[in-house]
């Protein structure tokens, strides 16, 4: 779980400072193409491993 924690935080820099992480303020979220199509394939790999799944 920590490491999807950790990629969502890096993915999505505005989530992370509302959280209190001040770790990436200085990003801001990418939204090209690009950037969905590959947060999609990250997903889809977080969704089948067996840690996230029992935190379901």
């Amino acid at each position: 779980m920590s490491e999807f924690w950790e990629w969502r935080l890096r993915d999505n820099p505005e989530f992370a400072s509302n959280v209190g992480d001040s770790r990436y303020t200085e990003l801001v979220e990418d939204y090209s193409l690009e950037a969905i199509d590959a947060r999609k394939v990250s997903v889809i790999a977080f969704s089948t491993m067996p840690s996230i799944l029992s935190c379901i």
